[in-house]
């Protein structure tokens, strides 16, 4: 569904003294994410995680590699028969008409979500943008509010109105609504008490399950990786350092990071 080949990112700037300096944020990642199969990357702050998400959506531009995407495309090289497709140098008027292939649920619902708009208007906006009539998107919103657990009537209702856990539940409908194939959740459940955290997972496994997406998770908490994903991919200074079936990772991790970072969780990992 969505794969990442040796994808870098790297920044030029140039100091007080009109030096420059170049910062290599993210180094030769390659990451697969299957149909039906929940891929956690997993790493401190600053470790180059968030940013081969953005790179692998596309909302910044990788510096080398190629960014794949399961998408049929008519008349373009390789878009045939589900084959994947390199989006990785392709201009933002290229990537409109597949935006709807690899959705994103972002940390904060309070930024990502408009408190002007009413829960109906953000939900439907993806899927009319997509060819959806006005009726049809409605429809499909007023299933995706039931999908994630909460009342109808909430489309008539402003996101302030909502507690944390349900804008996130919203913030999950809302990419649901573009029908993706692939669903990158990043940091999705930080922001949420552990209760909540619990709520929303359940509902994302739940929901995987139904449709068969693949789910691509960012979190710092390998606790909540264990409770989610199927393999994990731990990253140091902008760098894959190991990756594998998470039960066998947390077991017999073999690299020091990864040793270290299991050792700090709180409450160590079962």
């Amino acid at each position: 569904m969505l794969r990442g080949q040796e994808v870098s990112k790297s920044y030029s700037a140039r100091d007080w003294l009109g030096r420059s300096r170049v910062t290599h944020a993210l180094q030769a990642a390659s990451v697969a994410v299957h149909a039906g199969e929940t891929v956690g990357i997993v790493g401190e702050s600053g470790s180059g995680k968030s940013t081969l998400a953005r790179c692998l959506i596309r909302l910044i531009d990788p510096t080398a590699g190629q960014v794949l995407w399961g998408q049929t495309v008519q008349g373009r090289p390789g878009g045939k028969n589900g084959a994947l497709l390199d989006v990785a140098h392709f201009s933002e008027g290229q990537l409109r008409p597949l935006r709807s292939q690899v959705q994103v649920v972002f940390q904060d619902p309070n930024r990502s979500l408009n408190p002007r708009r009413k829960v109906g208007d953000s939900i439907v906006e993806g899927a009319i943008n997509f060819g959806a009539s006005h009726a049809e998107a409605m429809a499909l919103a007023v299933s995706l509010m039931d999908k994630v657990r909460l009342p109808a009537e909430g489309l008539q209702r402003y996101p302030s109105q909502f507690s944390g856990g349900q804008r996130q539940r919203i913030a999950i409908a809302r990419a649901l609504a573009c029908r993706p194939r692939v669903l990158v959740a990043d940091e999705a459940v930080s922001a949420l008490d552990v209760s909540v955290q619990a709520q929303i997972l359940k509902l994302l496994r739940e929901i995987q399950a139904e449709l068969g997406l693949g789910l691509l998770f960012i979190t710092h908490d390998l606790r909540v990786a264990a409770q989610l994903c199927d393999r994990v991919i731990v990253m140091h200074h902008g760098q894959i350092v190991e990756e594998g079936p998470t039960t066998q990772l947390y077991a017999h991790p073999q690299h020091d990071y990864t040793r270290r970072l299991l050792a700090a969780a709180p409450g160590g990992i079962s």
